[in-house]
Formats: structure tokens, sequence, C-alpha cells
């Protein structure tokens, strides 16, 4: 009989499985992205540098922005690529 707490850290590890999968191109093959002084919340670079991806886990569109801090690079567009919805930012002044 499995405890109950191994079924849970098994779902939870087929959930990130999932995740994983979905959002591989945001994963592999990729490196460290923004220091947290320029973004709260994970990011990572594509090894080619065109592509940073910021891992944001709740944001309302409707009503929110995403802050950048100190970035100094033209951002052409943030999408999510949950939905291909374009996102809201601002950029602030730095990251001192």
């Amino acid at each position: 009989m499995m405890h109950p707490w191994l079924k849970e850290a098994k779902s939870l590890m087929l959930q990130l499985g999932e995740w994983t999968k979905k959002y591989a191109e945001a994963i592999y093959p990729t490196e460290k992205g923004l220091d947290s002084a320029y973004f709260l919340g994970g990011s990572t670079l594509t090894e080619d540098k065109k592509t940073l991806y910021l891992f944001v886990f709740a944001y309302d569109n409707s009503s929110e922005k995403l802050l950048l801090n100190g970035v100094r690079n033209k951002i052409k567009r943030i999408t999510s690529l949950k939905n291909g919805e374009e996102l809201k930012h601002i950029v602030g002044p730095g990251a001192d």
C-alpha cells in the first residue's frame, strides 16, 4: 500500500512533467535569464539571446502590468505561451 504522501508526490511529479512538456521551448536549451533585481520571478534566455522567457504564475492582463526594472533592451512584445495573448508591461527606472 502506497503512503498518502507518496501518492501526492507522484501526482505532483506527473503534473510537473506535463508542464515541462507543454513549455519545453522556454526550458530547453536555455540559460539563466534576468536577475531577480530586474524581474521578480524566474526567467530563461534562449541560446541566441533573442528570446527571454518570464515565468509568471498569477497575472490579470485586464488590470495588471508586468514590471521589468532597468531593462534597456528594446522590447518588441511580451506574449503568453499559454494562449498567445499580448501582455502589458512597464519598464522601471533601474535595479539599484
